[in-house]
């Protein structure tokens, strides 16, 4: 019989004890939780601060820049080149290209011209070395691309080529124009890339 007090006395100090620690443990969860919260405040107006500061910073800065430089791209055949900021973009005036297969057949003959394709046709260096021999010769190369476009040659500036043009049917047929700046627009860009190549091959001989 006296076996049950003490039995009685070993579980109420187990149940005390279970009691205390459970005491302790919601205590110590209680601190954590706290602490959680005091550095999730802490962080939350550090991030706001650095932000407002940042942001401050970001609405101060200028973002007007411009821009210069290459970019090449290998591969498909393109290769770009990016201009500066505000500059206007270049004007390419279109040529008035021949339709192929109509060359050189409205009765002009290839021994009429020094470079009988000059209208669809870049002449090579290889070729104005070969052809043109003086100043007179490289002139009537430029003057002949003008006579296809019914340029009217001046008797009295030009008389060579005057009466060399005028002695040619499909010249005569031609409509005339007085102004070389009108004959100009009606070249295709063949043409013109050939006329600037001719004068800078007269230029680079002395030919003045």
């Amino acid at each position: 019989m006296k076996k049950v007090p003490v039995i009685l006395a070993v579980v109420l100090g187990i149940l005390d004890a279970a009691l205390v620690a459970g005491i302790v443990l919601m205590f110590l969860q209680s601190r954590a939780v706290d602490r959680a919260e005091e550095v999730s405040d802490e962080t939350s107006a550090v991030i706001t601060e650095d932000f407002q500061s940042n942001d401050e910073n970001y609405m101060d800065q200028d973002f007007e820049t411009s821009y210069s430089g290459m970019v090449t791209a290998k591969g498909a055949a393109f290769t770009g080149t990016a201009k500066p900021a505000n500059e206007p973009a270049p004007t390419v005036t279109p040529g008035n290209e021949p339709v192929p297969g109509t060359e050189n057949t409205a009765g002009m003959p290839d021994s009429d011209f020094i470079f009988p394709n000059s209208n669809i046709r870049l002449i090579t260096q290889d070729e104005m070395n070969q052809k043109l021999t003086d100043k007179e010769k490289c002139q009537r190369a430029v003057n002949e691309i003008y006579a296809r476009h019914g340029y009217q040659f001046h008797e009295d500036k030009n008389p060579v080529d005057y009466q060399y043009f005028n002695s040619k049917s499909w010249y005569q047929a031609l409509k005339k124009y007085e102004s070389q700046e009108e004959v100009r627009k009606l070249f295709s860009s063949t043409e013109i890339a050939n006329v600037d190549a001719l004068m800078a091959y007269k230029e680079s001989k002395g030919w003045t």
